[in-house]
């Protein structure tokens, strides 16, 4: 018996626990904040691509003005508690239960502080170990050091060589356009690095589960 028999293990049993919220279950303001988000996202990025700066922008802003409100909405306490009532609390409950009955599996004791620790330790390690975005992160770094200085170079140039007005839309639409690639970014990075770097987030989990034996249930009997 190795960590590697008790990690795959792991992985298995929260594949079995449904970690999302199905979409007939979610609040009714949650579907309609996520479906007119992604509407005016897609229309914002099709009249950015044809040319029309002051409708894009004013699609942008409307997106995020609707995702600012979603926040408030969302953010309110009665919204709050009756997500922790109906979700929250039911997927931690269930999550905590099967933990709890893994790690006994393996005749880890959660009273054993000692034990969930070093459980942590070896999890942080490998991590580290399988991670496969951390031989690229060097070369990264060396590549936006050498990249950085050129695009420096080449909007100093097209400053001298362009009027007032060419800049100030050139700069609108570049805006426009690393908003919308970060948006897109930010919304397939998880995406991404679930299907590539999947065990570096189940590591992640597992060291989280074990923290939360140490806080919520080290003081429990067993």
């Amino acid at each position: 018996m190795r960590f590697c028999d008790f990690f795959i293990d792991y992985k298995l049993e929260l594949k079995s626990i449904k970690s999302t919220i199905p979409w007939n279950e979610l609040p009714f303001y949650r579907k309609l904040a996520v479906i007119l988000i992604f509407i005016l996202g897609v229309i914002g990025l099709i009249v950015i691509i044809l040319g029309y700066k002051m409708p894009a922008l004013i699609l942008l802003t409307l997106c995020f003005l609707l995702m600012f409100i979603f926040i408030i909405i969302d953010s309110t306490e009665k919204n709050q508690r009756k997500m922790l009532d109906e979700h929250y609390s039911k997927y931690s409950k269930k999550r905590m239960d099967a933990f709890l009955k893994l790690i006994k599996k393996y005749n880890i004791n959660p009273l054993d502080k000692e034990s969930i620790k070093l459980l942590i330790e070896q999890a942080g390690e490998a991590k580290i170990k399988y991670d496969v975005f951390l031989p690229l992160k060097k070369p990264i770094k060396t590549l936006g050091a050498i990249i950085i200085p050129i695009i420096a170079f080449v909007a100093q140039k097209l400053g001298y060589a362009t009027t007032t007005d060419q800049l100030i839309t050139m700069c609108i639409q570049i805006v426009m356009i690393i908003i919308c690639a970060f948006a897109i970014l930010f919304s397939i990075s998880p995406i991404v690095k679930e299907i590539i770097n999947r065990d570096s987030l189940r590591y992640d989990d597992l060291i989280y589960d074990l923290k939360q034996v140490l806080i919520f249930y080290n003081n429990k009997k067993d």
